[in-house]
């Protein structure tokens, strides 16, 4: 049977475009790998601040791009069937094609407008780690130990744990956007009555202070469980960018904006520490978040 090869030109084109994007994708891939070489790195590096959060915005920007790449492709697949159909049969359907490809760039449109969301909340999210995470950097002058990004056992993670003679404490950054410039120092100052954050707008919430006892309820069974001994750990809220007016004092977690932080954080009442009970509580600190790998893209077997 005699093919007519022109029948399959638009599938020759799509598939043509395709394999050449792929085909270009995985070249870039195999110049990166450096074949029988290795880092020269021998341990792992600790954590940074916003690890999860950094990861998890990179998942969402490559899926971003995959969702854009469908939206760009679906065009030319429609296109490049209806031909097919229509030089093999001599008639096409132009509404089930255009139907098809109206309804699949607007599935794509919509998953891409919801990693939009998620981007931009996760970049709030990492940008207040990161801004939290250098003040916090700053007391290891002052005899602090600082870790970021704690794993738990499960999922989740604690943002920040700091160790030092008045107390181990585990803090919850919570990065809020604040209004338009030009409205004052009220509208950007947050009422804490030790149960709650009233914002401004008479929004009150409780989450990230809960979140906090949470995150310290398990730092204290974990650390007591390791060492043997009992722990005690106290949250803390931090909201950088943030002017706190506390009307009552803490019932159950400490709250700092992010400029306090650096001035304030001896004043702080935890659990008193010996220097040897700081050490072997960093010590497990460092071992848990010590878990970043150096890149390598091909291990040698």
């Amino acid at each position: 049977m005699k093919v007519d090869l022109v029948n399959y030109i638009p599938h020759f084109v799509y598939l043509g475009t395709l394999g050449i994007t792929v085909g270009s994708m995985y070249l870039w891939l195999v110049m990166l790998k450096r074949r029988n070489k290795r880092p020269p790195f021998t341990k792992k590096f600790l954590r940074s601040p916003g690890e999860s959060l950094d990861q998890q915005l990179t998942d969402s920007q490559l899926h971003f791009m995959l969702y854009m790449m469908m939206i760009m492709v679906l065009p030319l697949l429609s296109f490049s069937t209806y031909s097919w159909n229509l030089l093999k049969n001599g008639k096409s359907s132009e509404i089930i094609f255009i139907s098809l490809g109206v309804i699949g760039a607007g599935y794509f449109l919509y998953k891409m407008i919801d990693q939009v969301i998620k981007i931009n909340r996760l970049r709030l999210g990492l940008e207040g780690e990161r801004a939290v995470g250098e003040e916090l950097n700053q007391l290891m002058l002052q005899g602090y130990r600082v870790f970021h990004d704690i794993p738990k056992e499960l999922t989740g993670n604690i943002d920040h744990v700091v160790v030092g003679k008045n107390g181990v404490f585990a803090i919850e950054t919570k990065a809020i956007s604040k209004p338009e410039l030009g409205k004052g120092d009220e509208a950007i100052k947050i009422k804490y009555d030790g149960k709650q954050l009233t914002f401004p707008n008479g929004l009150a919430i409780r989450k990230p202070l809960e979140q906090a006892e949470t995150h310290a309820k398990w730092l204290k069974k974990w650390l007591s469980k390791s060492l043997a001994q009992t722990v005690y750990v106290t949250p803390v809220v931090t909201i950088p960018g943030w002017f706190i007016d506390r009307t009552a004092p803490s019932k159950n977690v400490l709250l700092l904006a992010g400029g306090e932080i650096i001035n304030n954080f001896k004043k702080l009442r935890g659990s008193a520490l010996g220097s040897q009970e700081i050490e072997m509580i960093a010590h497990q600190l460092d071992q848990r978040c010590r878990t970043v790998e150096a890149w390598t893209p091909e291990k040698k077997n």
